[in-house]
């Protein structure tokens, strides 16, 4: 009972910072102005260093570093700080520290939790990306999918002479969450419950509040238990145990927020589609309308020709009839363009969006994602690496808010061994894959799965680094049925 007793007092105490008035927001000025970052170009082949500003809202002498390597086709970060100090101090709303990559087109990637217990440690992370530039904010909860102006660390220029440096401006923050203090330069946690503890009672709370209908009750409780194991062994003298339930508190409590704000995307987006559904109609039947006014007109013209033929009046008339029957469908065919600049920029979202995930470019058959099979599977395996599931459950995620894309999972090997082996190994691989999508709720009947073995090489089978390019999984993603690769 005393454990459950203490779980509730956090809970209740993290709900009753999470009402703290906002202050005169600097991150909201900040935000309005854009944030300077300097993005960088990785090579191929050369580890590098890009170092980071701290702003005025860090703690003082704050110190935070990036070592980045482009390995099997993503950008290997690893972080380290020093002198820094728990997130949960700004109070209000703030939980935690979140890292973002930010390509030079504006478009962001939660690269997840700077996690901050001491004043000095280091978190490694993974992207896609390859050009970006990245930054610290702080923010309610690890989970959000963009970034408030709260920006604690802002990178600078690469240290090396293989990257190549572009500042830009970036400004498409989301809401700042609220604070109980601008900033926490000069500031000390001085709170009786370890940070693990706090953190994990207001993630909890959060998530109770935007799951107040009732909805993932199952991962509230777990992570209600999880938070009372975490109390339990904090007051028998076991940190790391607390700290493990902790952290596993957190986990679920961040699965019930992003089932919540899954929900809530999904209902807007079902709103959104419903609105344009009913704008197309519109346009559809005053298109028909046009054309049907367009016909009777012309039969109507036939006749008064045949009967007027001869009065100059009424041929005059007629001109001026044909002039504005002209205009209608010159603003007809200006409809009709504005209607696939419209798809045309869905397309190039979709793209933003799957540049998140992997490579990605465009083909006569549709937008095709490239994934190394070496950041997939084990060699010789076609079993998914855990890795491997995060990156395709990100694809997921995209492909859950556009049901009207079709995919096609064709899976490649080098030249290397038998080629009926490796043809089973890459339709294997290809079936791993959409089993996984399909286990993410991806409807199967939007994906098709073929092994090629070794067809179609992107390079010469000739050394390593090029049989690893070959070894690969392409998804080809467009709308309706998807051509299949030309094997030869």
């Amino acid at each position: 009972m005393k454990s459950i007793r203490n779980v509730a007092a956090l809970v209740v105490f993290a709900g009753v910072i999470g009402v703290a008035p906002a202050l005169p927001a600097p991150a909201q000025e900040a935000a309005k102005a854009g944030q300077a970052l300097t993005a960088v170009e990785f090579p191929e082949r050369y580890g590098v260093t890009v170092p980071f500003a701290a702003t005025d809202r860090a703690p003082a002498r704050a110190f935070l570093e990036a070592s980045v390597k482009i390995k099997e086709g993503q950008a290997a970060i690893d972080l380290s700080f020093k002198r820094m100090a728990p997130a949960l101090l700004f109070g209000g709303d703030v939980t935690s520290y979140v890292v973002w990559a930010v390509t030079r087109d504006g478009v962001t990637e939660n690269l997840g939790e700077l996690w901050v217990r001491d004043d000095s440690g280091s978190v490694d992370t993974r992207t896609g990306q390859k050009n970006f530039a990245m930054m610290v904010t702080a923010e309610a909860h690890p989970f959000v999918t963009k970034p408030s102006g709260l920006v604690i660390f802002a990178s600078q220029a690469a240290k090396s002479d293989y990257a190549r440096n572009s500042a830009i401006v970036f400004a498409a923050f989301g809401p700042a969450p609220v604070t109980g203090v601008a900033s926490i330069s000069g500031l000390a946690y001085k709170d009786t419950v370890p940070v693990d503890l706090r953190q994990a009672g207001k993630v909890l709370s959060l998530a109770m509040k935007l799951n107040a209908d009732g909805s993932n009750a199952d991962k509230l409780r777990e992570a209600t238990t999880n938070l009372a194991q975490a109390t339990n062994s904090a007051s028998g003298g076991s940190s790391k145990a607390m700290v493990d339930y902790a952290r596993r508190s957190v986990a679920k409590s961040g699965e019930a927020i992003r089932d919540a704000e899954k929900r809530a995307a999904e209902k807007a987006a079902a709103e959104a589609a419903a609105r344009r559904k009913a704008e197309l109609d519109a346009l559809a039947a005053k298109a028909s309308s046009a054309e049907e006014a367009t016909k009777q007109a012309e039969r109507e013209r036939a006749v008064t020709e045949q009967a007027l033929s001869e009065s100059e009046k009424v041929k005059a008339a007629l001109a001026v009839e044909a002039s504005r029957l002209a205009g209608e469908k010159a603003r007809l065919e200006a409809e009709q363009t504005r209607l696939k600049a419209e798809r045309d920029a869905l397309a190039a979202r979709l793209s933003g969006a799957l540049a998140k995930v992997s490579e990605v470019r465009s083909s006569g058959r549709g937008l095709i994602l490239s994934l190394s099979s070496g950041i997939l599977f084990d060699v010789n395996k076609s079993a998914l690496r855990p890795a491997a599931q995060v990156t395709l459950a990100k694809l997921a995620g995209i492909l859950l808010m556009l049901p009207e894309v079709n995919l096609r999972v064709e899976g490649y090997t080098d030249a290397t061994g038998n080629a009926e082996v490796n043809q089973k190994l890459s339709k294997a691989r290809a079936e791993s894959v959409t089993a996984f999508l399909k286990a993410q709720d991806v409807a199967e009947t939007r994906m098709k799965a073929e092994g090629y073995g070794p067809a179609n090489p992107v390079a010469p089978n000739d050394t390593p680094a090029n049989k690893a390019k070959n070894r690969r999984v392409e998804i080809v993603l467009a709308e309706g049925e998807i051509k299949p690769a030309g094997v030869k």
